[in-house]
Protein backbone atom coordinates (compact mmCIF):
# COMPACT_ATOMS: atom_id res chain seq x y z
CA UNK A 1 0.00 0.00 0.00
CA UNK A 2 1.22 3.48 -0.81
CA UNK A 3 3.04 4.98 2.21
CA UNK A 4 1.09 8.24 1.94
CA UNK A 5 -2.21 6.38 2.09
CA UNK A 6 -1.04 4.53 5.21
CA UNK A 7 -0.11 7.82 6.87
CA UNK A 8 -3.49 9.30 5.99
CA UNK A 9 -5.30 6.30 7.47
CA UNK A 10 -3.23 6.49 10.66
CA UNK A 11 -4.01 10.19 10.94
CA UNK A 12 -7.72 9.57 10.49
CA UNK A 13 -7.71 6.88 13.17
CA UNK A 14 -5.92 9.29 15.51
CA UNK A 15 -8.49 12.01 14.85
CA UNK A 16 -11.28 9.51 15.35
CA UNK A 17 -9.94 8.47 18.75
CA UNK A 18 -9.43 12.07 19.80
CA UNK A 19 -12.92 13.08 18.79
CA UNK A 20 -14.65 10.03 20.28
CA UNK A 21 -13.61 10.80 23.82
CA UNK A 22 -16.21 11.18 26.57
CA UNK A 23 -17.70 14.66 26.28
CA UNK A 24 -20.11 14.36 29.20
CA UNK A 25 -20.08 17.37 31.49
CA UNK A 26 -18.98 16.61 35.03
CA UNK A 27 -19.86 20.11 36.23
CA UNK A 28 -23.30 20.35 37.81
CA UNK A 29 -25.90 22.53 36.15
CA UNK A 30 -27.51 25.65 37.60
CA UNK A 31 -30.66 25.02 35.56
CA UNK A 32 -33.64 23.13 37.03
CA UNK A 33 -34.27 21.16 33.82
CA UNK A 34 -32.74 20.73 30.41
CA UNK A 35 -33.43 23.42 27.85
CA UNK A 36 -32.81 24.65 24.34
CA UNK A 37 -32.24 27.92 22.54
CA UNK A 38 -33.46 28.29 18.96
CA UNK A 39 -32.30 31.24 16.89
CA UNK A 40 -32.90 32.42 13.34
CA UNK A 41 -30.46 34.57 11.35
CA UNK A 42 -30.73 37.17 8.56
CA UNK A 43 -34.05 38.75 7.53
CA UNK A 44 -36.50 36.11 6.34
CA UNK A 45 -39.12 38.02 8.27
CA UNK A 46 -42.20 36.96 6.30
CA UNK A 47 -41.32 33.29 6.69
CA UNK A 48 -40.43 33.77 10.35
CA UNK A 49 -43.82 35.27 11.02
CA UNK A 50 -45.53 32.45 9.12
CA UNK A 51 -44.15 29.90 11.60
CA UNK A 52 -45.01 31.96 14.69
CA UNK A 53 -48.11 29.85 15.34
CA UNK A 54 -45.97 26.72 15.14
CA UNK A 55 -43.56 28.15 17.69
CA UNK A 56 -46.48 29.08 19.94
CA UNK A 57 -47.94 25.58 19.61
CA UNK A 58 -44.84 24.08 21.21
CA UNK A 59 -44.19 26.95 23.65
CA UNK A 60 -40.97 27.96 21.91
CA UNK A 61 -39.62 31.47 22.35
CA UNK A 62 -36.99 32.11 19.68
CA UNK A 63 -34.30 34.72 19.15
CA UNK A 64 -34.32 36.41 15.74
CA UNK A 65 -30.94 37.89 14.79
CA UNK A 66 -31.93 40.43 12.15
CA UNK A 67 -29.62 41.75 9.44
CA UNK A 68 -30.42 44.90 7.49
CA UNK A 69 -32.90 46.29 10.01
CA UNK A 70 -32.05 49.80 8.82
CA UNK A 71 -33.33 48.93 5.35
CA UNK A 72 -36.64 47.38 6.43
CA UNK A 73 -39.98 48.80 5.40
CA UNK A 74 -42.78 49.52 7.85
CA UNK A 75 -44.55 46.24 7.12
CA UNK A 76 -41.50 44.14 8.02
CA UNK A 77 -40.83 46.18 11.15
CA UNK A 78 -44.43 45.67 12.24
CA UNK A 79 -44.05 41.90 11.82
CA UNK A 80 -40.96 41.99 14.03
CA UNK A 81 -42.94 43.99 16.59
CA UNK A 82 -45.61 41.29 16.57
CA UNK A 83 -42.95 38.64 17.13
CA UNK A 84 -41.49 40.70 19.97
CA UNK A 85 -44.91 41.24 21.54
CA UNK A 86 -45.44 37.49 21.41
CA UNK A 87 -42.38 36.96 23.59
CA UNK A 88 -39.63 36.42 21.04
CA UNK A 89 -36.30 38.26 21.14
CA UNK A 90 -35.20 40.60 18.34
CA UNK A 91 -31.42 40.93 18.15
CA UNK A 92 -28.62 42.28 15.92
CA UNK A 93 -26.94 40.55 12.96
CA UNK A 94 -25.34 43.68 11.34
CA UNK A 95 -26.61 46.08 8.69
CA UNK A 96 -25.13 44.61 5.51
CA UNK A 97 -24.27 41.08 6.63
CA UNK A 98 -20.59 41.77 6.01
CA UNK A 99 -17.92 39.55 7.48
CA UNK A 100 -15.71 40.74 10.31
CA UNK A 101 -12.80 39.50 8.19
CA UNK A 102 -13.38 42.39 5.77
CA UNK A 103 -12.67 44.92 8.54
CA UNK A 104 -9.74 43.45 10.44
CA UNK A 105 -7.55 46.44 9.62
CA UNK A 106 -10.10 48.86 11.05
CA UNK A 107 -12.65 47.16 13.25
CA UNK A 108 -13.97 50.52 14.44
CA UNK A 109 -15.43 51.02 10.95
CA UNK A 110 -17.24 47.71 11.30
CA UNK A 111 -18.68 48.80 14.63
CA UNK A 112 -19.78 52.17 13.26
CA UNK A 113 -21.20 51.00 9.93
CA UNK A 114 -22.52 47.53 10.70
CA UNK A 115 -23.41 47.58 14.38
CA UNK A 116 -24.04 51.04 15.81
CA UNK A 117 -26.30 52.00 12.92
CA UNK A 118 -28.42 48.89 13.52
CA UNK A 119 -28.67 49.52 17.23
CA UNK A 120 -29.81 53.09 16.55
CA UNK A 121 -32.41 51.94 13.99
CA UNK A 122 -33.79 49.33 16.36
CA UNK A 123 -33.93 51.72 19.31
CA UNK A 124 -35.80 54.31 17.25
CA UNK A 125 -38.40 51.66 16.40
CA UNK A 126 -39.02 50.46 19.94
CA UNK A 127 -36.55 47.57 20.16
CA UNK A 128 -33.75 47.25 22.69
CA UNK A 129 -31.23 44.74 21.30
CA UNK A 130 -28.77 43.31 23.81
CA UNK A 131 -27.44 40.24 21.97
CA UNK A 132 -25.56 39.79 18.69
CA UNK A 133 -24.61 37.08 16.21
CA UNK A 134 -21.80 37.19 13.66
CA UNK A 135 -22.49 36.94 9.92
CA UNK A 136 -20.84 33.75 8.63
CA UNK A 137 -19.85 32.90 12.20
CA UNK A 138 -16.47 34.59 11.73
CA UNK A 139 -14.95 36.18 14.82
CA UNK A 140 -11.86 36.49 17.00
CA UNK A 141 -11.10 37.15 20.65
CA UNK A 142 -10.44 40.79 19.78
CA UNK A 143 -13.77 41.29 18.00
CA UNK A 144 -15.58 39.47 20.80
CA UNK A 145 -14.07 41.82 23.38
CA UNK A 146 -15.10 44.95 21.49
CA UNK A 147 -18.62 43.76 20.75
CA UNK A 148 -19.14 42.73 24.37
CA UNK A 149 -18.84 46.44 25.14
CA UNK A 150 -22.06 46.83 23.14
CA UNK A 151 -23.90 43.58 23.89
CA UNK A 152 -24.48 41.29 26.84
CA UNK A 153 -24.09 38.07 24.84
CA UNK A 154 -22.72 37.00 21.46
CA UNK A 155 -23.79 33.94 19.52
CA UNK A 156 -21.07 32.09 17.63
CA UNK A 157 -21.19 28.78 15.72
CA UNK A 158 -19.67 25.42 16.58
CA UNK A 159 -16.16 24.79 15.32
CA UNK A 160 -17.18 21.27 14.29
CA UNK A 161 -19.30 22.59 11.44
CA UNK A 162 -16.32 24.55 10.13
CA UNK A 163 -13.99 21.52 9.75
CA UNK A 164 -14.94 18.64 7.48
CA UNK A 165 -13.28 15.83 9.45
CA UNK A 166 -15.19 16.60 12.64
CA UNK A 167 -18.48 15.98 10.91
CA UNK A 168 -17.43 12.39 10.24
CA UNK A 169 -15.91 11.49 13.59
CA UNK A 170 -17.89 13.32 16.25
CA UNK A 171 -21.52 12.71 17.12
CA UNK A 172 -23.56 15.87 17.48
CA UNK A 173 -24.41 15.08 21.09
CA UNK A 174 -20.66 15.10 21.84
CA UNK A 175 -20.20 18.72 20.82
CA UNK A 176 -19.55 19.98 24.32
CA UNK A 177 -19.26 23.59 23.16
CA UNK A 178 -22.96 23.85 22.19
CA UNK A 179 -24.15 22.74 25.64
CA UNK A 180 -24.09 25.07 28.63
CA UNK A 181 -24.81 24.39 32.30
CA UNK A 182 -24.42 27.91 33.67
CA UNK A 183 -24.58 31.53 32.53
CA UNK A 184 -20.88 32.37 32.84
CA UNK A 185 -20.07 32.34 29.12
CA UNK A 186 -20.53 35.50 27.08
CA UNK A 187 -19.78 33.99 23.65
CA UNK A 188 -22.05 31.02 23.00
CA UNK A 189 -21.62 28.49 20.21
CA UNK A 190 -24.61 26.97 18.42
CA UNK A 191 -25.12 24.10 16.02
CA UNK A 192 -26.65 24.79 12.60
CA UNK A 193 -29.75 22.76 11.74
CA UNK A 194 -30.56 24.06 8.28
CA UNK A 195 -31.05 21.30 5.72
CA UNK A 196 -27.50 21.62 4.38
CA UNK A 197 -26.03 20.80 7.81
CA UNK A 198 -27.47 17.26 7.67
CA UNK A 199 -28.47 17.03 11.32
CA UNK A 200 -31.03 14.24 11.38
CA UNK A 201 -33.98 13.89 13.73
CA UNK A 202 -32.19 10.87 15.22
CA UNK A 203 -29.29 13.22 15.96
CA UNK A 204 -31.72 15.63 17.62
CA UNK A 205 -33.01 12.77 19.79
CA UNK A 206 -29.49 12.12 21.07
CA UNK A 207 -28.79 15.82 21.61
CA UNK A 208 -31.99 16.29 23.59
CA UNK A 209 -31.40 13.12 25.60
CA UNK A 210 -28.08 14.55 26.78
CA UNK A 211 -29.55 18.00 27.51
CA UNK A 212 -32.37 16.44 29.51
CA UNK A 213 -30.14 14.05 31.45
CA UNK A 214 -27.52 16.67 32.33
CA UNK A 215 -29.93 19.62 32.78
CA UNK A 216 -28.00 21.50 30.11
CA UNK A 217 -29.16 24.08 27.59
CA UNK A 218 -28.27 23.28 23.99
CA UNK A 219 -28.01 26.00 21.34
CA UNK A 220 -29.24 25.87 17.74
CA UNK A 221 -29.42 28.28 14.83
CA UNK A 222 -31.03 28.23 11.40
CA UNK A 223 -32.16 30.71 8.78
CA UNK A 224 -35.13 30.47 6.42
CA UNK A 225 -38.09 28.17 7.28
CA UNK A 226 -39.63 26.81 4.07
CA UNK A 227 -41.92 23.99 3.01
CA UNK A 228 -39.65 22.86 0.18
CA UNK A 229 -35.89 23.36 0.35
CA UNK A 230 -34.41 24.94 -2.77
CA UNK A 231 -30.98 26.01 -1.51
CA UNK A 232 -28.59 26.22 1.41
CA UNK A 233 -29.50 27.79 4.75
CA UNK A 234 -33.14 26.75 4.62
CA UNK A 235 -34.91 24.59 7.18
CA UNK A 236 -37.97 22.54 6.31
CA UNK A 237 -41.07 23.41 8.31
CA UNK A 238 -41.90 19.72 8.82
CA UNK A 239 -38.40 19.13 10.20
CA UNK A 240 -38.84 22.13 12.49
CA UNK A 241 -42.11 20.73 13.81
CA UNK A 242 -40.51 17.35 14.53
CA UNK A 243 -37.72 19.22 16.31
CA UNK A 244 -40.21 21.19 18.41
CA UNK A 245 -42.25 18.09 19.26
CA UNK A 246 -39.11 16.53 20.66
CA UNK A 247 -38.45 19.55 22.87
CA UNK A 248 -41.80 18.84 24.49
CA UNK A 249 -41.17 15.10 24.63
CA UNK A 250 -37.93 15.65 26.53
CA UNK A 251 -39.51 18.38 28.69
CA UNK A 252 -36.94 20.96 27.59
CA UNK A 253 -37.50 24.58 28.55
CA UNK A 254 -37.29 27.19 25.78
CA UNK A 255 -34.80 30.01 26.39
CA UNK A 256 -34.09 33.21 24.54
CA UNK A 257 -30.55 34.55 24.65
CA UNK A 258 -31.68 37.45 26.79
CA UNK A 259 -33.02 34.99 29.37
CA UNK A 260 -29.50 33.94 30.33
CA UNK A 261 -28.40 37.43 31.29
CA UNK A 262 -30.29 37.66 34.57
CA UNK A 263 -30.73 33.94 35.22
Amino acid sequence: MNRNIVLILISLVFLYKCDRQDFSNSKSSIFPTGGFMLSFDDNYIDNWYKISNLLDKYKCKATFFVSGFGYLDEESINLLKKLKNNGHEIAVHTLNHNSVADYLDNFDDYINLEVDSEIDSMLSNGFNPITFSYPFGINSNETDAKLLQKFKLIRDVTESQRHFYSMFFKDFNQLDEVFINDNSQKVLKAIGIDDNFNVSIDDIHKIFERASSNKEIVLFYCHDPVYEVSGDFQIRVDYLEKFLKLTNQYNLHSYRFMDLINH
